[in-house]
């Protein structure tokens, strides 16, 4: 799935190399979305990093107050992260 919006069911990071989010739709549907895999690469670029310390901070605020994110995969197919959302962009 290219995106999910809901809320966060779960959050799972193993060590520094993996973390994973779980997004659970209004029907009770989860998703799995790979925030990041670094199995090959163990010391990612400080925009990386930084980066995902501003997802988990904000999948841990929509957790804690029972807040819809919307996450978004790279394609159609992936559930490779490329956005976290917290809130409602309008114009």
């Amino acid at each position: 799935m290219a995106s999910q919006t809901g809320k966060v069911g779960c959050i799972q990071i193993f060590s520094d190399d993996v973390a994973w989010t779980q997004i659970v739709d209004s029907a009770g549907v989860g998703e799995v979305f790979v925030l990041w895999s670094d199995v090959t690469n163990p010391n990612p670029p400080i925009n990386d990093r930084i980066t995902r310390s501003n997802w988990i901070s904000l999948l841990r605020q929509a957790m804690a107050d029972d807040l819809d994110v919307t996450v978004v995969g790279d394609n159609a197919t992936s559930a490779l992260t490329t956005s976290v959302q917290l809130g409602t962009f309008t114009l």
